[in-house]
């Protein structure tokens, strides 16, 4: 886990910028990937982000206590990752002729 490298203070508060290359990478991809919080049991979840302007945005649709959105508030630290997961094409298609 790296700690944001490009930030920038104003006033008292922090404003953290995400490297050019990971805003890239998120931009390009459909589905981005994110673990909410340093504590291992949580998962990788499939989040919708957009880029404007430089800036990544995502949002929660239910904002529940212990989803990723309230995770990241209470504990700023998580992961972020891209492409489809291990595993994810392991499904198999058959045809209506198919017998089983």
């Amino acid at each position: 886990m790296r700690p944001i490298a490009n930030a920038r203070h104003r006033g008292e508060q922090v404003i953290r910028r995400l490297p050019q290359s990971i805003v890239s990478a998120i931009d390009e991809s459909s589905i981005l990937r994110v673990r909410a919080g340093a504590r291992p049991e949580h998962r990788f979840i499939g989040i919708w982000a957009v880029v404007v302007d430089g800036r990544v945005f995502a949002r929660s649709w239910k904002q529940k206590a212990g989803g990723w959105y309230q995770t990241f508030v209470h504990d700023p630290l998580g992961a972020i990752q891209k492409g489809k997961p291990p595993g994810s094409d392991s499904g198999r298609s058959c045809s209506r002729d198919t017998n089983p």
